[in-house]
């Protein structure tokens, strides 16, 4: 590996790759969540993986524009193939809310009981805690609403 000097030229094509990167992980969520729910199952997610490394590699071009194009399939690519993977595997694992070392890394690489709301959480409540999946009603609102004549008893 060898290493040069940066260029403006460089760190603007670096940060437009990066960002393009991360709107492509926001798109396919975007995308997915379009689908009707019958499709939005680890095949399609796996499928809309594949495709959209395969637009991302036969995209030409050395522009700074032909690069964040490039790198925003590769993120729909990596989202939507991580989401997939991540949902078979942890079909096959058993989740200890006890772990540590590499047993705790690899249930949190993989959104297995960690307290955040991913899609593998979603699927499986019983893996996260229960105040990241559940939105109050509005009965419970209601519930939790102070009145003024509450405060002056």
């Amino acid at each position: 590996m060898k290493f040069k000097k940066p260029t403006q030229k460089n760190a603007i094509d670096k940060v437009v790759q990066a960002l393009s990167l991360g709107t492509g992980v926001v798109l396919s969520k975007g995308a997915m969540s379009m689908l009707p729910a019958e499709y939005q199952t680890n095949m399609y997610k796996g499928g809309m993986a594949l495709i959209s490394l395969v637009v991302s590699a036969i995209i030409k071009g050395e522009s700074t524009f032909d690069k964040g194009v490039q790198m925003a399939f590769v993120g729909m690519g990596v989202q939507q193939g991580v989401e997939a993977l991540s949902s078979e595997i942890g079909k096959q694992l058993n989740v200890d809310p006890n772990a540590t070392g590499g047993q705790k890394f690899l249930q949190a690489s993989l959104g297995l009981g960690s307290g955040v709301a991913t899609p593998l959480n979603q699927a499986m409540p019983l893996l996260a805690p229960s105040v990241w999946q559940q939105k109050p009603t509005l009965q419970a609102q209601e519930q939790n609403r102070i009145s003024v004549d509450d405060m002056s008893a």
